[in-house]
């Protein structure tokens, strides 16, 4: 008896000892045990660095839910938000490049200045931008710009509103952002080159909407305007057609098919103002976005690398 009371006080021990050691994770519930924070991050890079990044912002997500307090969690929040960036994927990467900045804010650790912020701030800015919310992307480069003491992470920011200022046709915006960067890094970010060719270049030439809606009156002769000869063809040849079809037809008696080729002829007619109003405001974007596209080789600058070499660095979006 003795015995059997010995062994079951021993079992009872270790039945004990087990439940204060066991692992509540759910992975350890189910009886398995996630990878390795080291094994984890390296085989969400794996897929990150082969462009799947579908795979890998799963995985980054995974390693954050098992090591959101491990010493690479930044770098996990920065690639996933990195990886939503490449996929055109603007408000997750907002709302991953906010996080990061929230973490480092409430660990007492935010410094513009300690990787990845610089790299998470300036592609949180373009996520902005790509979005249309031109304002909060210039407010956080300009938080951006207020805090960094390193004169190249501040020029690169102000380099960046000039970009953001400059694909928003805010020239003179652009100019002031551009010709803001500091002395020392002016010629390093081709500054002057940029600014003469700015110069040289506007004012774009523009055809006004306006122009393009009265001259319109007469069918074809606003996109005749706007340079688009083979449109303006044919809406003078099918708008004349069916005005045409339409006095015959009321001409010969025929209301009800005039009246049908009547309202006909007015939506053509109609859509002939419209679309060379259209075309006006595509011209227009066009240029802009052909001038923006001449400046490339002088959006050939981003920030110097980190050390270690653990991030990866911003570039133009050239």
């Amino acid at each position: 008896m003795t015995r059997h009371r010995a062994a079951l006080g021993a079992s009872v021990l270790l039945l004990i000892l087990a439940l204060m050691f066991a692992d509540p994770s759910p992975a350890a519930a189910d009886g398995v045990l996630p990878p390795s924070a080291e094994r984890q991050i390296e085989f969400a890079n794996r897929h990150f660095e082969s462009a799947q990044y579908d795979t890998a912002i799963l995985e980054y997500e995974r390693f954050l839910f098992f090591y959101p307090d491990s010493p690479l969690a930044d770098t996990a929040r920065f690639r996933l938000g990195l990886s939503h960036f490449r996929q055109d994927a603007y408000q997750p990467a907002i709302v991953t490049f906010g996080q990061l900045i929230k973490q480092r804010a409430e660990q007492g650790a935010f410094d513009v200045e300690k990787d990845p912020l610089p790299e998470a701030m300036i592609l949180m800015a373009r996520s902005y931008a790509a979005l249309n919310a031109r304002k909060q992307a210039l407010t956080l480069l300009q938080r951006l710009i207020s805090e960094a003491k390193d004169p190249a992470i501040a020029d690169a920011a102000r380099m960046e509103m000039g970009w953001i200022n400059l694909e928003a046709g805010q020239w003179e915006n652009a100019r002031a952002a551009f010709g803001s960067v500091t002395s020392e890094n002016q010629s390093r970010h081709e500054i002057p080159t940029l600014l003469e060719q700015m110069a040289s270049a506007l004012p774009l030439e523009r055809k006004s909407p306006a122009a393009a809606g009265i001259l319109s009156i007469l069918p074809g002769a606003g996109y005749l305007y706007t340079n688009r000869n083979s449109d303006a063809l044919t809406a003078f040849l099918l708008n004349t057609a069916i005005m045409a079809a339409t006095w015959e037809a009321l001409d010969n008696g025929n209301e009800i098919l005039g009246g049908i080729l009547g309202l006909v002829s007015l939506g053509f007619y109609a859509g002939n103002i419209q679309g060379s109003i259209a075309a006006a405001h595509k011209y227009n974007a066009d240029r802009r976005a052909g001038f923006i596209e001449s400046l490339k080789p002088n959006a050939r600058i981003g920030l110097a690398p980190a050390a270690g070499g653990g991030m990866l660095m911003v570039g133009w979006r050239f």
